[in-house]
């Protein structure tokens, strides 16, 4: 859950609460203020919703891409080796003449 889901729900809260207390006092323009935020409040709320949603699904492609590599790259990580540097380290054996 990030911030946006977070700050919708408040907005959402506020728009439900102005327009209960617009309709209490007879106030239109209030009514509308809190049917705006309760608009904004859905719009940031599913935006978050779906920042999470491709968050998500980055990280589930990112776990198949890992789990395909095999278990060199495991290996090298366990090690304390990084990506990098193995990388490097492949690199600049390949360079060297024979």
């Amino acid at each position: 859950m990030n911030c946006n889901i977070v700050r919708g729900s408040w907005q959402q809260f506020k728009g439900t609460v102005t327009v209960l207390w617009g309709q209490a006092t007879g106030d239109p323009p209030r009514v509308m203020t809190g049917r705006h935020l309760q608009m904004v409040g859905g719009l940031d709320a599913a935006c978050g919703q779906a920042k999470d949603e491709v968050g998500r699904q980055i990280d589930g492609v990112h776990r198949r891409s890992r789990a395909r590599s095999g278990s060199k790259m495991h290996s090298s990580r366990q090690r304390g080796g990084s990506i990098f540097n193995n990388i490097t380290l492949r690199l600049v054996w390949q360079s060297k003449p024979r």
